[in-house]
């Protein structure tokens, strides 16, 4: 299934921040990680604009950790960003004067690992 709205790609990324969820049922980080990418493949390629848009409107996490939460979105942006990385960065690049989400977009910069950066 494809996640293409906000509300369910929200609830993808809570759902890895859940500490009485998924966690107690981990046997290894090698584990997180896989269900890491197993909700973010059901996430559509389209799907970095949305997560764009919760990084500029945050949503209401209830009792999430808000710096799980944000952690887990990079970890989004740039995961779904590898998919196209010339439209992550061109994207990127347009939102750096914002000042409040500026390190999450440097760390996605650097977690694309492309060597053209934000200039052809």
């Amino acid at each position: 299934m494809i996640r293409n709205d906000r509300d369910t790609i929200v609830e993808g990324i809570k759902h890895l921040c859940d500490g009485i969820g998924p966690f107690p049922k981990m046997d290894s980080y090698e584990d997180f990680l896989k269900m890491q990418t197993d909700i973010y493949d059901t996430f559509g390629d389209d799907s970095f604009d949305i997560l764009i848009d919760i990084l500029l409107h945050p949503s209401e996490l209830g009792r999430i950790d808000s710096n799980d939460f944000d952690y887990e979105l990079q970890e989004a942006l740039i995961a779904i960003g590898l998919r196209n990385p010339r439209y992550t960065l061109d994207t990127v690049e347009n939102l750096l004067s914002i000042k409040s989400i500026r390190l999450v977009l440097i760390n996605i910069i650097g977690g694309l690992e492309n060597e053209d950066g934000l200039f052809y």
